[in-house]
């Protein structure tokens, strides 16, 4: 399990869910094999979708 509050969730062509399990607000992405996705804000115990290229699969969620 990823260290932190952010969680992978699914995932699909150009997009993938990232949920937060902790109390409190927090900024996320997925590391992915080119450049990672900007940062986005997820409210607590929310889940926020981002935008990925075509072609990456998100490897898993991070804090930022």
């Amino acid at each position: 399990m990823e260290p932190g509050c952010a969680k992978l969730g699914n995932y699909g062509p150009g997009w993938a869910d990232i949920h937060n399990v902790c109390g409190h607000t927090i900024s996320a992405s997925v590391e992915v094999d080119g450049w990672d996705p900007s940062c986005i804000q997820i409210g607590p115990h929310g889940i926020g979708r981002i935008g990925l290229e075509a072609g990456d699969d998100p490897y898993y969620a991070y804090e930022c």
